[in-house]
């Protein structure tokens, strides 16, 4: 797997094909308005978060799997000479091309949430403080549980970032080990049960900062 610390690909066109499969980008990234006149690859792609492709143009044959991929705005042409393509849970273009639309299926909400939380999993590198593309994958979590209720969400072990979870309704959250930093919000959310530690005082979450309950605070989290 190659790595790049990511980059601004706005607006820049790609004529030949976009070779990006097995890439991990680790920094910020950005191809919105990017056009792909031949196929996009991006399978097994990794990003450190969101990345953005909104307004971009899909000539040929795409394989792009990353949960959370903006492709608000984006058209595909509906080549499909080189195969089918392949599109993010969440998202889909018409049969013979066109402009992409967001989908909602039931069954693929789990499967969104599930990997949103692996990015949040990652471990955190250099200054919390200007983490966006953790922020993004915050938000855009956020934005999902407050949309979808009654999903399983496991952060076991995340590193979080001013986390604000009002809103939010789930049916089991993991949060054993994580790391909470900055203001975190759960007033105001739903979630059915919620484990802090793995075992009593062992694995437990840990809060770096103001924390907000609507009642007493997790018996075993830590509080520094």
């Amino acid at each position: 797997m190659q790595r790049v610390t990511g980059g601004d690909f706005s607006g820049r066109r790609f004529d030949d094909t976009a070779a990006f499969a097995d890439t991990r980008f680790e920094g910020e990234t950005r191809f919105d308005g990017a056009v792909f006149a031949g196929p996009a690859w991006f399978y097994n792609a990794r990003f450190a978060a969101g990345v953005d492709f909104a307004a971009a143009r899909f000539g040929g044959r795409v394989r792009l799997d990353h949960p959370a991929a903006d492709l608000s705005g984006a058209h595909w042409t509906g080549n499909t000479a080189d195969g089918p393509s392949g599109w993010p849970l969440g998202w889909a273009p018409p049969e013979r091309g066109g402009p992409l639309g967001k989908t909602d299926r039931p069954e693929e909400r789990q499967a969104v949430v599930t990997a949103l939380c692996a990015l949040l999993r990652a471990p955190a590198l250099g200054d919390l403080r200007t983490d966006k593309p953790r922020r993004e994958t915050q938000r855009r979590l956020v934005e999902r549980l407050r949309e979808w209720p009654g999903l399983h969400v496991n952060l076991c072990a995340a590193v979080l970032i001013d986390l604000d979870l009002a809103g939010c309704a789930a049916a089991y959250a993991d949060f054993c080990g994580a790391q909470f930093h900055g203001t975190t919000r759960f007033a105001g959310s739903a979630i059915e049960r919620a484990v802090f530690s793995l075992d009593g005082p062992y694995g437990h979450a840990t809060f770096h900062g103001d924390a907000v309950f609507d009642g007493p605070a997790p018996e075993h989290a830590a509080f520094v």
